[in-house]
C-alpha cells in the first residue's frame, strides 16, 4: 500500500512538470509571436512612412535643382529603417550630342530599407504610371520630356525591402527658334534646345534616431553646343542600356543651339 501511494505522489509530481512545462511553453510561443506580430507590423508602418519620404524627398530635390529656394529638408526616423547613401557607385551615365560627350557621371542613390519582416514587390512610386504594366519601361528612360520628372523613386525586394531614389535621366525641351546677332550684324535663326541634368552627391552624413535628410542646390553648370544643322541627335546610356533621340524643330533653321544645365544638388543630413 504503501509504494502505490509512493507511486502514485511521483505521478502527480510528473504531471505537474509536465502540464506546466507545456504551459509555459505555450506562453513563451504566445508572447514570442505576438511581439513578433506587433514588431513586424511597427516596421511595416514605418517602411510605408520611408515610402512616403522618399517621393517627398525626390520633390524636393527637383524643387531645389530648378525652382525657387535653395535648400529643401525633410525628416526620418531610423527605429526600424536605414537609409543608405551610395555616393556615385549605381552606374556610369554619359550623354553625348553628335561627338559631344557633356554627361559623364556616376549616378548616386539614397536607399530606405525596411526591417527584416517588411516585404515588398516591385512598384514605381515616382513618376506615377495609370497602368502598371507601363512601370518598368517607364523605369529604363532615360531621356524625358519637359513635363516629366527627372528622379525616380521606386520600391523592390533585393535582399531585403528598398526604397530607391535617383536620377540617371535627361529632360529635353525645345525652346523656339530664336535669332542671334552675328559679328558682321547679321542674323541667324537657331533652333534652341534645353538639356536639363540633376547631379547628387552627398556630404557631411551621419546621425541616428530622427535625422534630417537637405537638398541644397550648390549651384548651375550651363554649357553652350552650337552645330551648324537645325537638329541634332542626343544619346544616353545607363548601366548598359541606350536611349537615343533626334531633336528637331523648325526646319529652316540656320542651326541648333543646345543649353545644358546640370544642377548640383548636395544631400547632407546636417
Amino acid at each position: 500500500m504503501k509504494g502505490n501511494h509512493i507511486s502514485k505522489g511521483f505521478s502527480q509530481i510528473i504531471s505537474t512538470v509536465i502540464i506546466t512545462s507545456i504551459l509555459l511553453t505555450t506562453i513563451s510561443l504566445a508572447i514570442f509571436y505576438a511581439s513578433t506580430v506587433i514588431s513586424a507590423s511597427q516596421q511595416q508602418m514605418e517602411y510605408a512612412s520611408a515610402k512616403d519620404t522618399a517621393v517627398y524627398l525626390a520633390d524636393a530635390i527637383e524643387q531645389v535643382a530648378f525652382g525657387t529656394g535653395n535648400a529643401r529638408m525633410v525628416k526620418i526616423s531610423l527605429s526600424t529603417v536605414k537609409v543608405i547613401f551610395l555616393n556615385h557607385s549605381i552606374g556610369q551615365f554619359t550623354v553625348r550630342i553628335g561627338s559631344d560627350t557633356i554627361i559623364n557621371d556616376n549616378i548616386s542613390a539614397i536607399i530606405f530599407q525596411g526591417g527584416e519582416y517588411v516585404t515588398t514587390s516591385f512598384m514605381l512610386l515616382r513618376p506615377s504610371v495609370s497602368n502598371p504594366n507601363d512601370a518598368q519601361s517607364e523605369l529604363t528612360k532615360l531621356i524625358v520630356s519637359s513635363s516629366e520628372s527627372l528622379v525616380i523613386v521606386y520600391e523592390n525586394f533585393t535582399r531585403g525591402a528598398k526604397t530607391f531614389v535617383y536620377s540617371p535621366r535627361v529632360r529635353v525641351a525645345y525652346l523656339g527658334v530664336i535669332p542671334r546677332k552675328l559679328d558682321n550684324n547679321t542674323y541667324r535663326f537657331y533652333n534652341f534646345f534645353e538639356v536639363t541634368f540633376i547631379r547628387i552627391y552627398f556630404k557631411n552624413i551621419g546621425g541616428s534616431g530622427t535625422i534630417n535628410i537637405v537638398a541644397r542646390n550648390m549651384g548651375l553648370n550651363t554649357t553652350e553646343i552650337v552645330l551648324p544643322s537645325n537638329s541634332a541627335q542626343i544619346e544616353c546610356v545607363f548601366n548598359g542600356a541606350t536611349q537615343t533621340m533626334t531633336m528637331s524643330g523648325y526646319s529652316n533653321a540656320d542651326g541648333s543651339i543646345i543649353l545644358v544645365r546640370i544642377a548640383n544638388i548636395m544631400i547632407s543630413t546636417r
